[in-house]
């Protein structure tokens, strides 16, 4: 009987993505989409913050002046409210998140660059590798007993072994005079700080001080009770819009070419899907669907890096670095250096039954 019931279901997804499913792609209609960069969180864990920050951009904002900067919003949910693993940006939800942020406030963007700027000291890191850089800063900071020049060596000897591991991953290298460069200002008055007391009293204080009232709704859904098909219409009529669709789901078990997801038919309520050891809880954004052979597929969009391929059996969405030109590729025909991934188009039937959460601006 479970075996009938479980074809039925899987049966009834099948035929609603085919009635549901359309031929989109929002990198084809929104101007705002092509001018956000592809993002690296790297290991912030800050996949909730960059979907509704990117999300929040391409949907509301005239121009990147405009945009809602991923740290602010994982700072002002992590610092102001009491959630899971307080004071560390890692890991949360993003509804969580929207309703803290709303609570506080925008940071004006040209307040935040400039301050940002001000800190990275004329080194040409992007914000996802400066924020990096003071995270793990502050870990090893945590251990330092005083400002002699043994322990700040030693923790700059410790910093420079973890941040070589990530060389590959950020388009500009480490460096160690660079990294001094950014550190020994602040090195006397972080002794004994946090990375949170830091961040409020440098960095953000500015914004802290002058943050704008936020009047747009999110849309969220997907949490609960929804059916595949309900949440496959919802996020049709959100692509029809021209909008992208932030989703919580479970990359482990929906990348895997190979993974079953009869085990996640049964969890209910959805969002115990992320506590599911097999899941590895993250965030992306849908930006595309198509029907391919009979199915719908998503095209989901990462903050992984330029790099980034779901699977290598997956087909991708690329872009040309030289001509511009945007067309699917395959991962043995790909070359980092001339070209790079936009986002991966993700079987529909799959992605939605591993998924804890969708939200769209209203």
């Amino acid at each position: 009987m479970k075996k009938i019931i479980l074809t039925l279901l899987l049966a009834m997804s099948s035929s609603a993505f085919s009635l549901e499913c359309a031929d989109i792609n929002l990198y084809k209609t929104n101007a705002m989409m092509n001018k956000m960069p592809i993002e690296f969180q790297g290991d912030m864990n800050t996949c909730y913050a960059h979907s509704l920050a990117q999300n929040y951009t391409i949907t509301k904002a005239h121009s990147l002046e405009d945009k809602i900067n991923a740290y602010w919003v994982a700072f002002i949910h992590k610092d102001k409210y009491l959630h899971w693993n307080p004071k560390d940006m890692d890991f949360s939800l993003l509804a969580w998140a929207w309703k803290d942020l709303k609570n506080i406030g925008m940071c004006d963007t040209s307040v935040l660059d400039n301050k940002i700027q001000e800190y990275k000291r004329g080194i040409s890191y992007n914000h996802d590798q400066f924020f990096f850089l003071i995270k793990y800063y502050f870990k090893l900071n945590k251990d330092r007993k005083d400002n002699s020049k043994i322990e700040w060596m030693k923790l700059l000897t410790g910093l420079n072994n973890r941040l070589i591991k990530e060389t590959e991953k950020y388009t500009h290298p480490w460096r160690i005079s660079e990294i001094k460069k950014i550190l020994d200002p602040i090195k006397e008055e972080t002794l004994n700080k946090s990375f949170f007391d830091y961040l409020g009293e440098s960095i953000y204080a500015d914004c802290l001080q002058q943050t704008k009232p936020i009047n747009e709704e999110l849309d969220i859904y997907g949490m609960y009770f929804d059916s595949n098909e309900s949440m496959a219409k919802n996020s049709l009529k959100h692509l029809q819009d021209g909008k992208p669709i932030s989703i919580g789901h479970c990359p482990d078990v929906t990348y895997d070419p190979g993974a079953t997801t009869k085990a996640d038919l049964t969890i209910k309520p959805r969002l115990l899907k992320s506590l599911s050891l097999k899941c590895g809880a993250h965030y992306a954004l849908i930006v595309g669907s198509r029907n391919e052979s009979n199915k719908c597929e998503y095209l989901v969009r990462n903050s992984y890096g330029e790099g980034f391929w779901a699977d290598k059996s997956i087909e991708c969405y690329c872009q040309n670095r030289g001509t511009k030109e945007r067309y699917n590729c395959q991962k043995q025909n790909f070359n980092i250096k001339d070209e790079f991934v936009l986002g991966c188009w993700i079987n529909g039937e799959k992605l939605l039954t591993n998924t804890y959460e969708l939200d769209a601006f209203k």
